[in-house]
């Protein structure tokens, strides 16, 4: 004798634990049973030909999923059923590693490895500022045109495949480049003419009295 019946359809959140659908089955030589979800198998157990409770934790993505149950008589007979679990995703994505305030140099090209993670996959980044900056489908963020000193502060999103979000606000510094080479030439330059001029005024006050 080899029986099994399918199991009720079941409705979760991705994120959830502890979900089970459970067919009522015997077997009087009972050998195995394997489970499949949409075509793929999930796994395989020995069976000791009483009702069977399978595990779905982490194994299913959103949508709607066929969940087909084979059990096997240690003859090599066996019997199918199949089932619907759905599996909702309105959970947001995280951030790997919390976004921190950058500061470089004005002149200097900008580069922000940004990440998150989602049970659906990410779907894309965008960031508020694209007059400046731009961000690529991996979340790495880099300036759009050549940044002038000041402050910038930024808002990166990042969406999963549901349309589900998640937010950061940081500032990105740009610090005025330090005068060098001939600029810095032309500064000493200036400042001795001023002082020579100085100088110059000085002496004629002093021819005058």
């Amino acid at each position: 004798s080899l029986d099994l019946n399918e199991s009720a359809p079941v409705n979760f959140e991705i994120t959830e634990t502890g979900n089970t659908m459970s067919w009522g089955a015997y077997a009087l030589h009972p050998s195995h049973y394997e489970v499949y979800a949409n075509g793929t198998l999930l796994y395989s157990e020995e069976w000791a030909g009483s009702n069977i409770v399978t595990n779905l934790d982490g194994l299913l993505p959103a949508g709607t999923n066929e969940i087909m149950v084979i059990a096997y008589h240690i003859s090599g007979h066996s019997v199918n059923a199949i089932a619907i679990a759905t599996v909702t995703d309105t959970t947001a994505p995280e951030w790997t590693v919390a976004a921190q305030d950058q500061e470089i140099t004005e002149g200097d090209p900008f580069s922000y490895q940004l990440s998150a993670e989602d049970p659906s996959g990410i779907a894309g980044y965008a960031v508020n500022d694209t007059l400046h900056f731009q961000i690529d489908s991996s979340g790495l963020l880099t300036n759009a045109i050549d940044l002038e000193a000041g402050e910038y502060w930024l808002s990166v999103t990042a969406s999963d495949q549901f349309g589900n979000t998640v937010e950061v606000t940081f500032k990105v510094t740009v610090l005025p480049a330090s005068p060098t080479g001939d600029g810095m030439v032309w500064i000493l330059l200036a400042l001795g003419g001023g002082v020579a001029a100085l100088l110059v005024v000085v002496v004629l006050f002093i021819k005058k009295r």
